[in-house]
């Protein structure tokens, strides 16, 4: 049957059922989408209001604050006069990102086997000197800023009382602690 076929009053009632059924959808698709931008907004808050940070999650680097830790080494590994302790003030070697601290030593040469991560290094007071398994060496002094790359294996030598900022850059191997 053709819309010419069909009595004036039967074709209105069509297109106004078509209408009504257009709007319908219309209302439904604004009332979803209304829904899905007043939770998006609301998550946004929400994340806003994690994400913000006070005063207490300053974190101080220093002496005394965190955990101390004096590392150990193989006999013949130190010399005489080699003495160390880190504070690990932020981060973990467990969340395998990241940790940092400040790091005080003394004067003396330690044997490093292997270097276990990337580590940003800042010398605030004395001096190092680095000399790879080459024979190749670098020194540094109070102020410079470095990273020493995972698996760096030679000699640290401390020329003098030398204290070091630092930030261990994980991912870690695992047979350091």
């Amino acid at each position: 049957m053709r819309d010419a076929d069909l009595a004036p009053d039967t074709q209105r009632i069509e297109v106004h059922s078509i209408t009504a059924v257009v709007l319908a959808a219309w209302d439904e698709l604004v009332a979803t989408l209304s829904t899905a931008s007043r939770q998006r907004r609301k998550h946004d808050i929400v994340r806003r209001q994690e994400m913000t940070r006070t005063i207490q999650h300053i974190i101080e680097v220093g002496p005394g604050v965190g955990t101390s830790r004096t590392p150990t080494y193989p006999e013949g590994a130190v010399t005489d006069g080699w003495h160390e302790i880190e504070w690990r003030n932020f981060g973990s070697r467990e969340n395998g990102t990241y940790y940092g601290g400040i790091w005080f030593g003394g004067p003396g040469t330690a044997r490093i086997d292997s270097i276990p991560s990337d580590q940003f290094v800042c010398i605030r007071k004395g001096a190092a000197r680095f000399t790879d398994a080459n024979g190749d060496s670098r020194h540094f002094e109070e102020g410079a800023a470095f990273l020493m790359p995972k698996g760096f294996a030679g000699e640290w030598e401390l020329l003098r009382e030398t204290e070091i900022v630092y930030v261990a850059l994980g991912p870690f191997d695992s047979n350091v602690p």
